[in-house]
């Protein structure tokens, strides 16, 4: 079974003002290109976006969202729909931490079950954090249909494995960048 990466980097961006987290820089690196180092063993990577205006320059397949307005599920959605491989590693673009240790542990599990799996640190699961099947496409399509955009639930819908990372730095790896005042702590 094919595996290729998605970036969610789509969005509104309300909690940082309207400012893409995609583009905000972490040291030398845009936090896209930082999610992008840690998926560099995949074949593809797909930049998950609202629109393709404006990101041809990345050097990168673009997936539209075909479900504006719905969140991070809409752009697994698209994404899952358009690629080529059989299964997606989703990252949020607004976790310039993360390792690719945690990536390539995850990719190795997931290599030996074949069943989609998400991470899971001491405190909590990430349900965006997380390989998905092609295969889960009906299921997504389904919720929705329905009008439920959580992405735990469809994580739980899906019958996701846990992939456990209880390193004591594993909570600083999947911090989220959400607001201006966060990426000034950063």
């Amino acid at each position: 079974m094919k595996l290729a990466g998605l970036i969610l980097m789509g969005g509104k961006n309300t909690r940082m003002q309207g400012q893409k987290k995609a583009f905000l820089k972490y040291g030398e690196k845009l936090f896209y290109q930082h999610t992008a180092a840690c998926m560099q063993s995949l074949g593809n990577i797909y930049l998950s976006v609202e629109k393709t205006e404006g990101y041809e320059q990345l050097g990168y397949p673009l997936v539209a969202d075909e479900y504006p307005e719905i969140g991070p599920l809409g752009g697994l959605h698209s994404g899952l729909k358009h690629c080529a491989e059989e299964a997606l590693f989703v990252l949020p673009c607004d976790m310039p931490k993360l390792s690719e240790v945690v990536v390539a542990g995850m990719i190795a599990g997931w290599e030996q079950i074949k069943t989609p799996l998400i991470l899971q640190t001491r405190e909590r699961w990430y349900p965006l954090v997380g390989i998905y099947h092609k295969s889960d496409l009906g299921l997504l399509e389904a919720r929705i249909a329905s009008g439920d955009f959580r992405a735990a639930a469809f994580a739980r819908a899906v019958g996701v494995r846990l992939f456990c990372f209880e390193e004591k730095e594993a909570s600083e790896m999947v911090k989220n960048v959400n607001s201006p005042e966060e990426y000034n702590s950063l």
